[in-house]
């Protein structure tokens, strides 16, 4: 398919992170059609390095990336925020009850997170902000097929970071919030700013109207790479 002009039919190259929830990817994707219904979306699952490598090189069109993340010449959109919790075995002691859980209450604990070359200024801002909550993981074990780090929380093998399911953890696992919202995955759509046309502007509205729709929440002139 021809590069994408303005005013002309075409595709519009994007990359999304690999753990988007299947209903933002349905709500992005059912906007962006009624706003440019000329223009097919081609998705690609990459990793925000991933995506960053092929914006520079003209592969893709536009991306959508957690912060921090090198976006040195790169425009981006509006910044949605959507804090952390844990993701615990039931026997853990912090799995009783409501209440939200401190970073220091994990102390010890095997931490099973995302291969640090997905994401490397991200994942490295996550283990200083537990650093600096008294969370100073024991271990440190690598996974990103959320089945895979699932699997390794429910075999006691560490706790695990993210968001609030949308759909239930399976039988044996628990998800807690942390207390005073320290952590939260910070995303936003970049793009070359010479590339920048309507269907980027429209992309980047659809992208938004998704994670509303999933508990995000928009935060207009936050700067991602600042962001804790």
């Amino acid at each position: 398919m021809r590069r994408l002009r303005p005013g002309e039919a075409g595709a519009l190259r994007v990359g999304v992170p690999p753990d988007t929830k299947p209903s933002v990817l349905c709500t992005l994707t059912e906007s962006f059609s009624r706003r440019v219904p000329d223009v097919l979306i081609d998705l690609h699952e990459l990793t925000t390095d991933e995506q960053l490598v092929r914006l520079r090189e003209g592969e893709l069109d536009a991306g959508v990336v957690r912060h921090p993340a090198d976006t040195v010449g790169l425009d981006s959109g509006p910044l949605a925020r959507r804090d952390l919790g844990v993701v615990l075995h039931e026997d853990h002691p912090c799995a009783e009850g409501d209440a939200p859980v401190r970073l220091r209450d994990l102390d010890g604990a095997s931490l099973v997170i995302f291969p640090r070359m997905m994401a490397p200024r991200l994942y490295d801002h996550m283990l200083l902000a537990c650093r600096d909550g008294g969370f100073l993981p024991g271990a440190i074990r690598h996974a990103r097929n959320p089945d895979f780090v699932h699997g390794l929380v429910l075999a006691g093998r560490g706790v695990h970071l993210n968001e609030a399911p949308t759909t239930p953890l399976v039988s044996g696992l628990v998800w807690r919030p942390l207390e005073g919202a320290p952590l939260a995955w910070l995303t936003s759509v970049v793009w070359v700013p010479t590339r920048h046309n309507e269907a980027i502007a429209a992309f980047t509205d659809a992208v938004g109207e998704g994670l509303v729709e999933a508990g995000h929440h928009l935060a207009d002139g936050t700067d991602g790479d600042k962001a804790s």
